[in-house]
């Protein structure tokens, strides 16, 4: 994904269109099936290059919670300046300043583009926002309705707590402790 550096030097100051439609593995995501469309304008002046416009994606994912198909469309707006270094001593010595910078007549947005990608795709993917999943025993998609299988919420890593809390209230039909309070009171009968 190369822009020729050289045809904006030309006209310096005036911004140029690019347009690209490109699958996800061009930029290396081969688990993933759709496309990338970027839209955005260029511009070289004072030693830098200049792109800003719009990323489009278009894929199919399933959801996080109920494993349905689902098809995702995210749009988003990015800008970015890209340095120009003249020799090889100027050049960033980290990963992320060397992919803002170009050296010669082509900048290669690849990389760029990639990370941005990765930044904007979501970390869970819904069906929709109440999505509620799969249900534990049948796996049955309770966004279609619920399900008559019995299911027992208590975890089995609390019932040491429960035991305790058990004995607590035995305690208090036998007028033990009562209220939080360490001492046994007496309740004599007048």
């Amino acid at each position: 994904m190369l822009i020729d550096v050289g045809e904006l030097k030309k006209d310096k100051g005036i911004f140029k269109n690019y347009n690209f439609v490109l699958p996800f593995s061009y930029f290396g995501f081969e688990d993933k099936k759709g496309l990338a469309s970027l839209n955005f304008e260029g511009v070289y002046s004072k030693g830098k290059v200049l792109i800003k416009g719009k990323c489009h994606l278009s894929y199919e994912g399933v959801c996080d919670r109920c494993l349905k198909s689902i098809q995702v469309k995210i749009e988003e707006d990015f800008s970015q300046e890209f340095n120009e270094i003249f020799n090889t001593k100027q050049a960033g010595s980290d990963v992320e300043e060397r992919y803002l910078q170009f050296n010669g007549k082509e900048l290669d947005l690849k990389e760029y583009f990639r990370q941005f990608i990765v930044a904007i795709f979501p970390l869970k993917l819904l069906c929709f926002p109440d999505c509620k999943g799969l249900c534990q025993i049948c796996g049955k998609p309770l966004n279609e309705g619920t399900c008559n299988c019995k299911v027992n919420h208590f975890d089995q890593r609390w019932s040491v707590l429960k035991k305790i809390k058990d004995s607590c209230s035995l305690g208090k039909d036998r007028g033990g402790v009562k209220n939080g309070s360490t001492k046994e009171k007496d309740i004599q009968n007048t």
